[in-house]
C-alpha cells in the first residue's frame, strides 16, 4: 500500500475518533437542552471543531503597499 494512502487512512481514522469523542459529549449535554437552547450534533461539532487557520505569507513590504492603497 503506498504511503500516501496510508497517511490519509491514519487521518481519517483521528477524524472520525474525534467525531466520536465530541458525540459522546453532545449526548452528556443532550438531556439538558430545551426548545430554545437545542443544537443539532452537527452545529455541535462545527462550533467545537478549531477552524484553520491561513497565513499570509506575503512580504512585509506588500502588506503594507495594501494596507496604505485601502487607507486613501
Amino acid at each position: 500500500m503506498p504511503l500516501v494512502r496510508v497517511i490519509k487512512l491514519v487521518e481519517k481514522a483521528r477524524d472520525e475518533e474525534r467525531r466520536e469523542i465530541f458525540y459522546r459529549l453532545w449526548l452528556v449535554r443532550y438531556p439538558n437542552y430545551t426548545k430554545d437552547t437545542y443544537e443539532s450534533f452537527d452545529d455541535f461539532y462545527e462550533k467545537m471543531s478549531p477552524k484553520k487557520i491561513v497565513y499570509d505569507t506575503r512580504s512585509k513590504d506588500e502588506l503594507m503597499e495594501e494596507i496604505l492603497k485601502n487607507n486613501e
